[in-house]
């Protein structure tokens, strides 16, 4: 009859309809569900990115005291941690938008997710960048060290054979003779103050590969190192150098005394030949006065 009839149809109709609601029902719980889930992890995530954003521009981006490297490093390898936990809130996010866009194909929250991710990137860059500053810092402040003290070292080995040197020529202990001697080892010191030289020369070099990225006191306190090693290599070449023209001064007045001695000796050498000469030719006078004349026949 029509009456069964449009009680089937109501009946299918109502069964759809329940269908639909229930689906709707379940689908608008599963938004509400990963809306939840998502505010979540996203309140998780800006709480740490805005801390994050004055950490690292206060404590990252910025010149690097050598006295505190290894507290800074610490607190940079913190912010590591806490940037690698804001990448798996950032994962979680990033499943929950997946999951609201299977839904809601039309929801823009991916926006925040990609905002969020590039100043992750971002962080995660300067931190690098930071780590490998330090860690470019700490080798270079130990190749400064070794260089600093290799020149300071041969300098002051220099130094003390100098003063030997210095102190017995004022003593008179060394002898004309030995004069050649330590002009010898004068030269030799020359070559060695020439190798002193290049160390302080090297030890500049490696201090100012730190300067761009080391505080202002740093750099101080490494120009002061520098200037005295300087200064003490300087004296040390001007003393070497007055020793060296006293050693030729006296090899050249050794050589002039020398040379008078040579010509005094000659000079007596001749006379007394003169003079013997003289003496045979008297005796031979009066010994012919002596003898008589032996008389005619």
């Amino acid at each position: 009859c029509v009456g069964c009839v449009w009680c089937l149809f109501f009946s299918v109709n109502l069964e759809n309809t329940e269908k639909q609601i229930n689906e709707q029902k379940e689908a608008l719980e599963n938004i509400i569900s990963f809306w939840i889930e998502y505010q979540k992890h996203l309140d998780n995530i800006l709480s740490l990115v805005n801390v994050l954003e004055n950490e690292i521009k206060m404590s990252v981006e910025i010149l690097i005291d050598m006295n505190s490297i290894n507290i800074m490093e610490e607190n940079v390898n913190k912010f590591q941690f806490k940037v690698d936990t804001a990448k798996q809130f950032l994962n979680k996010l990033e499943s929950c938008i997946k999951n609201i866009k299977c839904i809601d194909s039309k929801s823009t929250l991916d926006n925040q997710a990609i905002k969020i991710k590039q100043k992750l990137e971002s962080y995660q860059n300067s931190i690098d960048k930071c780590l490998e500053r330090i860690k470019h810092l700490k080798e270079m402040k130990k190749e400064f060290n070794i260089s600093f003290e290799k020149a300071n070292k041969l300098i002051k080995e220099l130094n003390n054979k100098l003063k030997s040197i210095e102190t017995t020529q004022s003593a008179g202990k060394k002898s004309i003779q030995n004069s050649q001697s330590d002009l010898g080892i004068m030269k030799n010191l020359n070559k060695q103050l020439e190798e002193s030289q290049q160390l302080v020369n090297d030890t500049v070099s490696k201090g100012e590969c730190m300067y761009p990225d080391i505080t202002m006191e740093n750099r101080d306190e490494i120009r002061s190192k520098v200037k005295l090693l300087r200064l003490a290599c300087e004296n040390l070449n001007d003393e070497c150098g007055n020793i060296t023209k006293t050693i030729e001064n006296i090899l050249v007045q050794k050589s002039s005394f020398d040379e008078s001695c040579n010509q005094i000796q000659n000079w007596l050498h001749e006379t007394e030949e003169k003079f013997n000469e003289c003496k045979k030719i008297k005796r031979n006078s009066i010994i012919d006065k002596k003898t008589p004349n032996t008389p005619n026949t």
